[in-house]
């Protein structure tokens, strides 16, 4: 038996706005127990009085099949009724009355083995090749190059050390020039060393991140349509991370020979910790996810939950920092 969702009058904008989503193939997708499928909104069909000229029409009844094992959902499908149709070719409004069916099916599919169908999206083969001899021909060029540019290099720099080493005085006395005009800032150290410091620490702790990120993919963690996983796995291991950032900081810190410790480790600290918020909302700018975070730590702070991500981030800093400090010690 058919039941109705709901009835709409669409205005004149509103079909017009269907009948190009129709007319480019826009199709939806939807969700049932974290278990993604997807329908057309409508079909194109030509007109059969007028064969140059096509009809719209709008799907109005979905048939909604559901696999279950016991008390598990296994699969789910949607199909639309090709008959139950709205004529969208038009611009007048339209009374549409949307229906939809459910039909269970029992199978024996395990709970564990749901996920398999989509282990590969609709819009890649079955199976992928590796394209070994590609990726080991980039590799080789890559090194090639990498070492006539290493032995131009060192033959330019043995040329000089060559050249100074047998006539000093007139070395000083020659005007410099090339890679020499910079030899003094090389070994010069930075005006804000603790900012510095706390970049570098940053920067490693993000490129740990994403060694971390690449792994977990490599080895199968992020299967396609697990909603959040991604984004948990990155606030997760950001987190954790922290220490590393706080460990390469004072290291760093104490080679530049920094002295203000308190100001360098409250430096790694914020920034460390203000990268987080910085980059979701970049991330997310255009997406509704950014007012879905901003709303959960909303309700978060509101709680009067202390121990909060940015806390335990700072926490995990300054374990690093202090862990760096006794090794020395």
């Amino acid at each position: 038996d058919s039941e109705v969702v709901c009835r709409k009058k669409l205005s004149k904008d509103e079909v017009s706005k269907f009948r190009k989503a129709v007319a480019k193939d826009y199709y939806f997708q939807m969700y049932y127990d974290d278990l993604p499928f997807w329908g057309f909104l409508g079909k194109v069909e030509k007109d059969k009085n007028d064969p140059s000229e096509e009809k719209y029409y709008l799907f109005k009844h979905l048939h909604f099949e559901i696999h279950y094992n016991k008390d598990r959902v296994i699969e789910i499908n949607a199909k639309a009724d090709p008959d139950a149709v709205v004529d969208l070719t038009d611009d007048k409004e339209v009374e549409v009355e949307f229906l939809y069916t459910v039909r269970w099916k029992e199978t024996n599919i395990p709970y564990e083995s749901r996920m398999e169908k989509y282990s590969q999206t609709s819009s890649q083969p079955h199976h992928l090749e590796i394209h070994w001899f590609s990726i080991i021909n980039s590799c080789v060029t890559v090194l090639l190059l990498t070492g006539f540019l290493a032995t131009i290099l060192m033959r330019v720099l043995k040329n000089d050390f060559v050249k100074y080493a047998h006539d000093e005085e007139e070395a000083d006395d020659q005007e410099e020039t090339g890679w020499k005009y910079i030899h003094g800032d090389v070994f010069r150290y930075p005006k804000y060393k603790s900012l510095f410091a706390a970049a570098l620490g940053s920067g490693t702790q993000l490129f740990c991140l994403a060694l971390s990120i690449f792994g977990l993919a490599l080895v199968g963690v992020f299967y396609p349509y697990n909603r959040g996983a991604l984004f948990t796995a990155l606030v997760v291991i950001y987190a954790l991370t922290s220490g590393i950032a706080g460990y390469t900081a004072a290291s760093f810190y104490h080679q530049l020979e920094g002295t203000n410790w308190v100001c360098a480790e409250l430096t790694i600290d914020w920034l460390s910790v203000l990268w987080a918020p910085l980059s979701y909302f970049l991330l997310s700018k255009h997406s509704c996810n950014c007012l879905h975070c901003y709303c959960c730590s909303t309700l978060w702070y509101n709680s009067g939950d202390c121990i909060n991500m940015d806390i335990g981030d700072f926490t995990i800093v300054s374990i690093g920092w202090y862990c760096w400090e006794k090794q020395q010690g």
